[in-house]
C-alpha cells in the first residue's frame, strides 16, 4: 500500500497485488490517527468475500468468489468503536470476464493488479456502537 496526501482532508491510496482491502484501509486510518472518513475506489481483485444482510435473522449470507474480477465500485466508511478500534463498513460491486456484476457488503478482497482509492477524512470521529436489534455496529449520532 502506498498513499499520498492531496489536501488536509483527501488522500490517494494505491493498493498493490496481494493487499487485502479492508485490513489495508483500517491500517491506513489507524496509522494516520483518523477516527472517521469515507472512501471510494476502483481496481482489480482475485478473491472476495461478500455478503448480504438478512435483517430478520440478524446474520449475513456470505459468498466467497475466486478468480479475476474488475472492481467496478468500492464505497464505504471507517469509524471506531467504544475502544477506538477501527471498523470499516464497505460495499463493493465486481464483475468477471462474463461482464456479469455482483455486489454486497465487503468482508474481504485481495487485490490482483491495483486498487485506486480516494479517502476523505472527517474532522470528527465516526463512533459505532453495537445495535441490540440487529447485532451489528451502527453509527452513534
Amino acid at each position: 500500500m502506498k498513499f499520498s496526501k492531496e489536501t488536509d482532508e483527501i488522500y490517494r491510496i494505491r493498493l498493490d497485488p496481494g493487499d487485502e482491502i479492508i485490513s489495508s484501509l483500517k491500517e491506513f486510518a489507524s496509522a494516520q490517527g483518523f477516527q472517521g472518513g469515507f472512501f471510494v475506489g476502483i481496481g482489480a481483485g482475485r478473491e472476495f468475500e461478500i455478503g448480504w444482510f438478512d435483517a430478520e435473522k440478524g446474520t449475513y449470507k456470505k459468498g466467497h468468489l475466486v478468480g479475476g474480477f474488475e472492481i467496478l465500485s468500492l464505497i464505504g466508511n471507517i469509524g471506531v468503536d467504544e475502544e477506538n478500534k477501527h471498523i470499516a463498513h464497505a460495499h463493493i460491486t465486481i464483475a468477471g470476464e462474463d461482464h456479469e456484476s455482483i455486489g454486497g457488503h465487503l468482508f474481504k478482497g485481495v487485490i490482483s493488479v491495483t486498487g485506486e482509492i480516494m479517502f476523505m477524512k472527517s474532522d470528527k470521529p465516526f463512533r459505532r456502537a453495537m445495535d441490540n436489534k440487529f447485532g451489528i455496529f451502527l453509527w452513534e449520532l
